[in-house]
């Protein structure tokens, strides 16, 4: 079942790390290149065709590897990551809802009213220090980033 699982999945992978460094030289990357053999022909003992026969073999090692990843924790893990996501995901939904909520009660309330004029100081004075904040300005630069390409 390793040797299946190994064919399919490398671990590395899994953690993000490129399977052969950058700093590796072409003769260490040659030797590291497993040759991968033909199988040898088959005949069909029960008239299945060469097709039939390939899927089969297809869906028994994606049997062993599902198998694997369950029996691992792996389906586990991607599944609370789901869940996290799922949940940071509600949250801010959640958030703009109630900024969309907030303006919609400043508009109600006057709507002819100019933006930065009705702004108190000390509004403004959190805005600027809020701007000044490298995390925003990190969302900032990835958000217009994304929007230039």
């Amino acid at each position: 079942m390793d040797k299946v699982r190994d064919l399919f999945v490398d671990a590395r992978l899994l953690q993000g790390a490129p399977l052969i460094p950058p700093e590796v030289s072409a003769d260490e990357k040659e030797a590291a290149i497993m040759p991968i053999e033909p199988e040898p022909e088959k005949e069909s003992t029960h008239g299945e065709t060469e097709q039939e026969s390939e899927m089969t073999t297809i869906a028994a090692q994606s049997k062993v590897v599902m198998r694997e990843v369950v029996v691992s924790g792996k389906a586990e893990e991607v599944l609370g990551t789901a869940v996290q996501f799922t949940e940071k995901t509600k949250e801010g939904i959640e958030v703009l809802e109630k900024i969309i909520a907030m303006t919609k009660k400043r508009l109600d309330a006057d709507p002819d009213a100019e933006g930065l004029s009705s702004l108190t100081a000390s509004q403004l004075e959190l805005f600027w220090k809020f701007i000044q904040a490298p995390e925003f300005q990190n969302l900032t630069a990835s958000l217009l980033a994304k929007m230039l390409q």
